[in-house]
């Protein structure tokens, strides 16, 4: 639900009086454009022949500002990672944690599953040896339906310099047909995320739902 100006600057009011409760610290998502507001700038495509990108007309929270990931699993790949981005500085003694939203829209095949897959790498820039992976979320989704997947604490192995962030997409119905899915929401944190305030992420200086207009 989006916060009007008047909302936070009466909270951050009250949270500045003396004895008052101050507010929950949060972590810092690592990911870049993980509410993929106007684009999607900084997530590389693995297979530029799919249908990979931005797409203005489905988000998560219903906001017209505002878009989503859309992927499409090709026939002649029926188990893949579709497109992704590297996170550096990862460190084997951090928890962390990882999620998102994923839609199926109606008219897809069922059987698909969707969800997130990080590669593990001794070396900055996901380069180096793989130490391994972890996939989550690949539960069916209902068509139609936003449906939110997480997974945390999250320990990564000894070693550890870096993370391939990924989205992970199986298509299990009979003859592999085409697939597609909407990721949204996307995010890799240390443990404690809990989300930004702003559904538009104002918080990445993204002003394009904001106006001078009092709700």
């Amino acid at each position: 639900m989006r916060r009007t100006a008047l909302a936070v600057f009466s909270a951050l009011l009250l949270w500045s009086l003396p004895g008052a409760a101050q507010p929950p610290t949060c972590a810092t998502n690592y990911l870049g454009n993980g509410d993929l507001d106007a684009d999607d700038s900084v997530w590389a495509s693995f297979f530029p022949a799919l249908d990979f990108g931005w797409n203005s007309g489905f988000d998560s929270d219903n906001n017209v500002c505002s878009g989503s990931l859309g992927a499409t699993l090709s026939t002649a790949v029926p188990l893949s990672t579709l497109g992704g981005q590297c996170v550096s500085g990862i460190v084997d003694s951090s928890l962390y944690d990882a999620g998102g939203q994923v839609l199926v829209a109606l008219g897809e095949p069922p059987g698909g599953l969707a969800g997130i897959r990080l590669e593990w790498f001794d070396e900055i820039g996901c380069t180096g040896a793989n130490l391994g992976s972890l996939s989550f979320g690949t539960v069916p989704p209902p068509n139609n339906v936003w449906v939110p997947f997480s997974a945390t604490a999250i320990a990564p192995p000894a070693g550890v310099a870096s993370v391939v962030f990924a989205l992970l997409m199986i298509q299990t119905a009979p003859g592999a047909p085409t697939f597609g899915a909407l990721f949204d929401d996307l995010y890799f944190a240390p443990t404690g995320y809990c989300g930004d305030i702003f559904e538009d992420s104002y918080e990445t200086e993204d002003t394009d739902c904001w106006s001078m207009a009092v709700p």
